[in-house]
């Protein structure tokens, strides 16, 4: 498969630090000629992320990563699902974006009171921080890591963001469902992101492969026609099993970095 492909970047229209005109900068710099824009929930930087790439002669597709729930043997999983292709204009997938824009809002405040009664950065100071509305936890962790209290964003999350009520705080989802049937009114089509990383069972152990090999047959039931299976952060078995499984399901295989800046 083509290493000059990366078909999961986010910009700082959701929670990546490059602009969308920055993002295909750098993807231009590193050689890479194809290319996704998947903001989280948003597809409001891929105008501008199209533009510079036919500009710099990389084919571009739209894209855009939804934060999605599946029932997977009694209990709810939490899925990221990419959608490529998409015509950015499609009523039923925006109006997806809207609820979750106005969920993410609503939850924000309390990870901004919590923020400002441990650290004393208020909520001002995080909305500045931005040119969109959109407010990530790397968001937050970057101007912690500035003003000294973590030395990486790495260990913001390791300490602060994945422990004790900051870790409940949570994206807010939609049924996956719903969102594949977003992607293929828009003309799209829906890849399972990142499945290594799905939170079930020890990362590496034979109940996680068992269990990610029965989700991506029943997201495949579902619509879903690929997998993320070459992702920057698999070890060589994870991407080894992945591939063989896109394989046996005769499902297709995308490359993505996840790159935030």
């Amino acid at each position: 498969m083509n290493d000059k492909i990366d078909m999961h970047l986010h910009t700082d229209y959701s929670d990546g630090l490059l602009s969308p005109k920055q993002m295909v900068e750098y993807c231009f710099a590193k050689g890479i000629d194809e290319m996704a824009i998947t903001d989280h929930d948003t597809v409001e930087g891929i105008f501008e992320a199209k533009r510079e790439a036919e500009r710099l002669g990389i084919k571009f597709h739209t894209g855009v990563e939804i934060s999605t729930h599946m029932n997977f043997e009694g209990k709810f999983i939490g899925l990221h699902l990419l959608g490529y292709d998409i015509d950015v204009g499609n009523t039923k997938l925006n109006g997806i974006f809207s609820y979750l824009r106005r969920c993410r809002q609503k939850t924000n405040e309390r990870v901004f009171e919590l923020v400002e009664s441990d650290f004393g950065i208020g909520r001002e100071e995080i909305l500045k921080s931005k040119n969109t509305d959109y407010i990530g936890k790397p968001d937050i962790g970057r101007i912690m890591v500035k003003k000294g209290i973590f030395v990486s964003l790495e260990e913001s999350f390791e300490k602060y963001f994945n422990v004790g009520e900051m870790a409940r705080i949570n994206r807010k989802s939609i049924d996956i469902d719903e969102a594949i049937d977003g992607i293929v009114d828009s003309g799209g089509f829906a890849v399972l992101a990142h499945p290594a990383f799905i939170k079930i069972g020890e990362r590496g152990s034979a109940e996680r492969f068992s269990a990610v090999e029965s989700i991506v047959k029943k997201v495949k039931s579902k619509g879903v026609i690929g997998i993320e299976a070459m992702y920057l952060r698999n070890e060589e078995r994870e991407t080894e099993f992945l591939c063989e499984l896109a394989d046996r399901e005769d499902m297709i295989i995308t490359r993505g970095s996840d790159y935030h800046g």
